[in-house]
């Protein structure tokens, strides 16, 4: 889209659930936030070439379980600041 909403060019990926979108002079950067019961390529970020409009690659993003919270009301691993 330009800056007035019209909509100059439109492209597609093999994203289900996108859940953001990032942009540079070549690259159009998908990213899919999808549940864990869709198999790759459809979860990950997918790179497009706003050129062709075809998808150049496609890389999952590992995912970490959450730091666990601390008994004393802090937050593990993230320094000692307590937490609100």
């Amino acid at each position: 889209m330009d800056w007035s909403g019209k909509l100059l060019k439109t492209y597609a990926s093999a994203s289900q659930v996108t859940s953001a979108l990032a942009v540079s002079d070549t690259s159009l950067y998908v990213i899919a936030n999808n549940e864990t019961d869709y198999p790759p390529p459809y979860t990950g970020v997918h790179n497009l070439d706003v050129a062709t409009g075809k998808t150049r690659w496609v890389k999952q993003i590992p995912l970490a379980a959450a730091a666990p919270m601390a008994r004393n009301g802090m937050m593990a691993n993230c320094g000692s600041s307590p937490i609100g």
